[in-house]
């Protein structure tokens, strides 16, 4: 195999490339680093950009951004026009409601045109396209590509660049998706730390690889790991069935006995873990914490609000109360989020996105001394709405995986704003 690898001026070479580049990613990644130093390359190498933001995908990676301490300034002076969504960062030079595909094909083309006037070349970086797809029949999905291929093909100083969330593609019609990879004059596909070029027309880069992350290997404790969080952090711990982990919910609540705490219920998961902690004698442990309810009909517990499953717009603004009402600006704070991936299963494909809208809210508007951690069912989330796992991973700061050996519990950090931590095993007990 060709291992060897690529450096960004090959990519952006649009002789070598194409004008349809399709990278697919995993979104374990820290992305939003990579994302950046593509575009700071290209505004250096003289292209024009606009940024196509679909359904607030460039608020994720600027947040993502925000909470790592990188400077993402640079995007201030690139133009963006906006897909649906209600979160503006960037130049925006548009604004497109979410609406039929053959309007939204009118107006983007209404807000390019009134923009670029030149002759030089404009690369339209495309973000959340993937989630856009979830919400388009088939026959509209099939006349986009078409449209891409077209205006790529007749256009030869235009170059559309997809990033795409390959968990995400994953919940995509598969003609769709196939359809799309053919159209593609340039594919890239996740392979472990790396994206391999798969197809080109330049046959010299295929098989090449451009390297994204380092892998290293450590053990620490968990106390140590949550220590590492930094402020505004969302951070993901997945689990199976099997592995239901009071004792991880119990190690959490001990380390944050100093923190303002906030568990967000969803549909009464917490009396599970009600169950087992009053088992093992640390019931008590759940007494002083503030408890908002998603659903559900429990009483028990210090409940501070409830909000309507739905998570209306007037329901959103009341669970971002209900938190700044119990958190203290000079005091960091901890919210555990359990059972939000059963909600996933009532809904349909819009009802998802608009939760996952909301979701994406409360996380970039949320007080800077509040970080979240999520406890995420995978067999529940991957067997019933793995495009959720897409787009809930691409939101999360860090993520982490259960994992068990001769019965003890432990964490696999896959990603984390901390490179040195990515591969890291977290001792639970």
């Amino acid at each position: 195999m060709n291992l060897a690898f690529v450096r960004y001026e090959e990519l952006m070479n649009i002789e070598k490339t194409g004008r349809l580049i399709v990278m697919e990613y995993d979104p374990l990644w820290n992305l939003e680093k990579q994302f950046f130093k593509v575009v700071e390359f290209m505004v250096n190498s003289g292209y024009e950009i606009v940024v196509t933001d679909i359904l607030d995908e460039l608020a994720i990676y600027s947040y993502q951004a925000d909470v790592k301490g990188l400077d993402y300034s640079i995007i201030k002076k690139i133009p963006v026009v906006k897909v649906g969504g209600h979160k503006d960062i960037g130049k925006v030079i548009g604004k497109v409601p979410l609406e039929s595909y053959s309007m939204i094909k009118k107006k983007l083309a209404e807000s390019f045109s009134s923009y670029f006037k030149n002759e030089g070349v404009v690369v339209n970086i495309l973000l959340g396209i993937e989630k856009y797809l979830l919400l388009l029949e088939t026959h509209e999905a099939v006349s986009m590509i078409h449209d891409m291929v077209l205006t790529s093909a007749l256009n030869k100083n235009f170059v559309n660049l997809l990033l795409i969330n390959k968990d995400v593609l994953a919940g995509i019609n598969e003609g769709v998706r196939a359809m799309l990879e053919e159209a593609a004059s340039m594919l890239l596909i996740p392979r472990k730390n790396r994206l391999k070029i798969i197809k080109s027309p330049d046959p010299a880069l295929v098989g090449k690889h451009l390297l994204l992350k380092e892998e290293r290997m450590a053990e620490i404790a968990l106390e140590q790991f949550l220590n590492y969080l930094l402020p505004k952090e969302t951070v993901i711990i997945n689990f199976r069935s099997v592995d239901t982990p009071y004792e991880l919910v119990r190690g959490i609540l001990e380390w944050a006995k100093g923190y303002d705490v906030i568990i967000t219920d969803t549909l009464d998961n917490l009396e599970i873990y009600k169950h087992f902690l009053d088992a093992k004698g640390y019931g008590d442990l759940l007494k002083r914490v503030n408890i908002i309810k998603i659903g559900g009909v429990s009483e028990k517990g210090n409940i501070i609000k409830r909000v309507n499953l739905s998570i209306s717009l007037s329901g959103r603004d009341e669970y971002m109360k209900a938190i700044s009402s119990v958190t203290h600006k000079n005091k960091k704070a901890l919210n555990l989020v359990i059972g939000l991936e059963k909600a996933a299963l009532l809904f349909d494909r819009r009802g998802v996105l608009n939760l996952l809208d909301h979701l994406e809210y409360v996380l970039l508007e949320k007080p800077r001394s509040v970080f979240d951690i999520a406890l995420v069912n995978l067999d529940i989330i991957e067997k019933a709405r793995i495009e959720v796992k897409g787009m809930a991973n691409a939101l999360a700061t860090t993520i982490c995986v259960v994992e068990r050996e001769n019965g003890n519990l432990y964490l696999k950090v896959l990603k984390c704003p901390k490179e040195e931590l990515i591969g890291v095993r977290v001792i639970t007990s």
